[in-house]
């Protein structure tokens, strides 16, 4: 950072190399306010992490583990394309000085900066760019395991919406109107009071679990909205600044071309990710209605309707994530963010 700033202060004036240095100090400079406030709110991290490995989170994993499965390799694939991006990014811009050494042109670093020696120089060179190389994938790594830290925690919730879905909409009261005596003093009416007292003992389980799920959600909102917002304010602005700097290329290097389009490609997933598990979470919200009206309501007791009407009048608000008190996380304001952008 300190390179790249001092570059833009010897540069100042000159809007074409100043332009090349600040998408890469603007990155940075998120990456590094990222590792601040995850060490600021290391504790209230660890504590929502916490509850993941809750009973009540954990309950019904292995009666759902199919959903559980696809939900964790839903997760694994956004890790993995955005890391490819990020990776295949990096190697391009890392071969920039050995496909410029390969045409026997001039020394050049894979990102410009300001350096207190000559960069032209052996080993300086060398080292210089190893130095970049090493930064850039190590920061890579750590800035893409953060985002999809907060992705994988919004992943759990729609996992445990899904899981909600299936319990509630699977509470079933078909009471037999024929049915065998086991003994003299149990009879039709102890077996149906018991039936409905199963079913209702089943029912507060989930609405103990909406509760829990719906305060998960809001207390991801409040430990990194202000994150996201920040985040996605400066990919904006970094990939109108990358695309500036592709249209005054002079000499299109294919491996220079190729890293600043994946390095735009990068960005704008980055506020896909979010936004599309912003929109998954209201569109699992929303359906918790839709399972609790598909449940055998008639067919249950009053304190069990009831207590079904508590849930869906909570979910008549769904979850929805808005980070600076601005911005809804869904995938229709990542069109207009595209659109603008």
């Amino acid at each position: 950072m300190a390179s790249e700033v001092m570059y833009i202060i010897v540069n100042w004036g000159n809007l074409e190399l100043m332009m090349a240095a600040v998408p890469i100090v603007m990155s940075y400079s998120t990456y590094a306010a990222k590792i601040i406030y995850i060490i600021r709110h290391h504790k209230r991290i660890k504590d929502l992490i916490d509850i993941t490995n809750t009973e009540m989170f954990n309950r019904d994993n292995n009666k759902y583990e199919r959903i559980v499965t696809y939900y964790t390799w839903q997760g694994i694939f956004h890790h993995i394309t955005y890391q490819s991006f990020g990776g295949i990014a990096i190697i391009s811009w890392g071969c920039t000085p050995i496909l410029y050494l390969a045409n026997k042109a001039s020394k050049q670093l894979p990102m410009a900066g300001w350096f207190p020696y000559n960069v032209t120089s052996t080993p300086a060179f060398e080292i210089t760019c190893l130095h970049q190389f090493i930064v850039v994938f190590i920061s890579c790594i750590n800035n893409i395991a953060i985002d999809t830290l907060i992705t994988g925690l919004i992943m759990t919730t729609c996992c445990q919406l899904t899981i909600l879905n299936y319990n509630i909409s699977s509470i079933h009261c078909t009471v037999e109107k024929e049915h065998t005596i086991l003994s003299d003093n149990f009879g039709i009416g102890t077996f149906t009071l018991e039936v409905y007292n199963k079913l209702y003992e089943d029912l507060k389980h989930c609405v103990k679990h909406s509760i829990m799920i719906f305060d998960f959600s809001k207390q991801i909102q409040n430990i990194f909205g202000t994150l996201i917002f920040f985040q996605l304010l400066v990919n904006c602005i970094i990939v109108c600044l990358t695309a500036f700097n592709i249209s005054q290329m002079k000499d299109y290097a294919p491996s220079e071309l190729s890293g600043a389009l994946l390095y735009m490609c990068c960005m704008t997933y980055q506020i896909f990710i979010y936004c599309w598990h912003g929109n998954e979470l209201y569109l699992h919200s929303i359906k918790i209605c839709l399972s609790a009206y598909a449940n055998n309501w008639w067919n249950n007791s009053k304190n069990f309707n009831h207590s079904l009407l508590i849930i869906m009048t909570r979910t008549q608000w769904p979850l929805i994530i808005t980070v600076g008190n601005i911005m809804d996380l869904s995938l229709r304001n990542f069109v207009l963010v595209c659109i603008h952008t």
